[in-house]
C-alpha cells in the first residue's frame, strides 16, 4: 500500500519552478482586473459629470465588481452614492455608503458622507452615531468634529456643539469652518 501511495504522490508532485508559473500568473491577472476596473472607474466618472447617472452608476459597480478591494473601488462608492443623490435617490445614496463601509470599515470618509446624508434627512441620531465613528477611525478630522458640533447645535445640546467646533479651530485654525460653528453656537446661546 505503501508503494502506491508513493506512486501516486510522485504523480502529483509540482516542480517549484511550475508552483512560481502558477503563482506569478495570478498578480497579473489582477492586475488585469485592477486595469478593467480603472477604466470603468474613468468610465463613470465622464458620464458622472455628463449627468448620466444611471449609466455611471453601472461603470461604478462594474468596477467595483472587477476589483473589489480597492482604491478604485472605494472610489467608485463615493461617486456611486454621489450621483445617486444627485438622481434623488437617497435611500440608494445610503445602502451604497452602507456597503462601502462593510467593505472598508476603517475609512472615516465614508462615515462622514453617511452622517451627512442622515443629517440632511433629518436623522440627527443615525448622523451622530456615524460622526462619531469617524472620529474614533480618525480623531484628526475636521469634518466629523463639525458635523458632530451641528447635530449636537441642532439637538439644544450647545455646549457639546461648543466643544466640537473648538477642537476643529484647534485642529485647523486657518479653516472658517470652526469659527463659522462657534458663531452659530454662540447666536444660540444667546
Amino acid at each position: 500500500m505503501s508503494m502506491i501511495s508513493a506512486v501516486q504522490y510522485s504523480n502529483f508532485m509540482i516542480s517549484t519552478a511550475q508552483i512560481d508559473s502558477l503563482f506569478s500568473a495570478i498578480p497579473i491577472s489582477q492586475k488585469q482586473y485592477d486595469s478593467l476596473s480603472n477604466s470603468s472607474l474613468a468610465r463613470g466618472i465622464d458620464r458622472y459629470t455628463s449627468a448620466e447617472y444611471d449609466g455611471a452608476v453601472t461603470e461604478f459597480r462594474r468596477a467595483i465588481w472587477l476589483s473589489s478591494f480597492s482604491d478604485n473601488a472605494a472610489k467608485a462608492y463615493d461617486y456611486m452614492a454621489k450621483a445617486y443623490l444627485q438622481d434623488g435617490n437617497t435611500e440608494a445614496a445610503i445602502k451604497t455608503y452602507q456597503e462601502a463601509i462593510k467593505s472598508y470599515p476603517t475609512r472615516a470618509a465614508f462615515h462622514i458622507s453617511l452622517g451627512n446624508i442622515y443629517y440632511k434627512q433629518g436623522q440627527l441620531f443615525e448622523a451622530e452615531a456615524e460622526y462619531k465613528v469617524a472620529i474614533n477611525l480618525d480623531s484628526e478630522s475636521t469634518d466629523s468634529r463639525y458635523g458632530l458640533g451641528q447635530v449636537y447645535l441642532n439637538s439644544e445640546r450647545a455646549s457639546e456643539a461648543e466643544a466640537q467646533f473648538k477642537k476643529v479651530v484647534s485642529l485647523s485654525p486657518r479653516s472658517s469652518i470652526g469659527y463659522y460653528g462657534l458663531g452659530q453656537t454662540y447666536r444660540k446661546m444667546g
